[in-house]
């Protein structure tokens, strides 16, 4: 995609994309105008996700020719769990339903032996929040679910603290990331059918970061939310 930024999210860390507006010659110029005092909350109502830059190693990185694609997959893997110190990885290529292609890179541990098949099983993480959006988008295209819709109207239990209440997020920002809401992850107790209705019915202390929809941020519970 052009001029994009694409993101590798590991828990816990956080992004902040602020646009900024260029300045006028008349305003360098000018050296009496002074930008308005607006309060901090103000400002952060104001802002947007900012504009998306576009990464120097995609620019820089050469083309691969590949002859086939069990090639270009293979490449592709290999470059990049060089690039993240990956010992492992493994991959399937599924498209209409047909498996077109699957291998296994690497060693399971970094100082066992075992090496990665096919078949080795991973811990399956953050792939779950995948399986969540598609999930939310499927209820969403049968019309039990609108994305812009607040998601207290799903799950009126969420309250939360702070300037912003929980009816100020909608559906689309957990799915975007957007809500503002911190990445509390360890702090579900609970198992079972309720255990998500359980965490959202005890949120009444924690404040959102900004005003929903005003910036990005990596936060579990936006998807536990979903």
């Amino acid at each position: 995609m052009k001029n994009a930024v694409h993101f590798h999210a590991i828990f816990g860390v956080t992004i902040l994309m602020l646009a900024a507006s260029p300045v006028g010659s008349a305003d360098v110029e000018n050296h009496d105008v002074q930008p308005p005092q607006l309060p901090a909350a103000k400002v952060l109502e104001s802002l947007g996700p900012g504009p998306l830059i576009e990464r120097r190693d995609a620019i820089d990185r050469p083309r691969l020719k590949a002859v086939n694609i069990e090639d270009a997959i293979d490449h592709c893997v290999e470059t990049n769990m060089s690039s993240l110190n990956a010992p492992g990885a493994a991959v399937a290529v599924i498209l209409d339903g047909e498996l077109l292609y699957e291998s296994g890179y690497g060693v399971k541990r970094r100082t066992l032996s075992g090496v990665v098949d096919a078949d080795t099983i991973f811990r399956i993480g953050s792939v779950t929040k995948q399986m969540t959006a598609a999930v939310v988008m499927q209820q969403v295209e049968l019309g039990r679910v609108d994305l812009n819709a607040p998601v207290t109207a799903y799950i009126p239990e969420l309250e939360i603290s702070g300037k912003w209440p929980a009816d100020r997020i909608t559906v689309r920002h957990t799915l975007t990331h957007t809500t503002g809401f911190p990445d509390l992850i360890n702090d579900v107790t609970s198992t079972g059918d309720r255990a998500l209705s359980l965490w959202a019915a005890k949120q009444t202390a924690v404040e959102l970061h900004a005003p929903p929809g005003s910036f990005w941020n990596y936060s579990n519970p936006n998807f536990m939310i979903a």
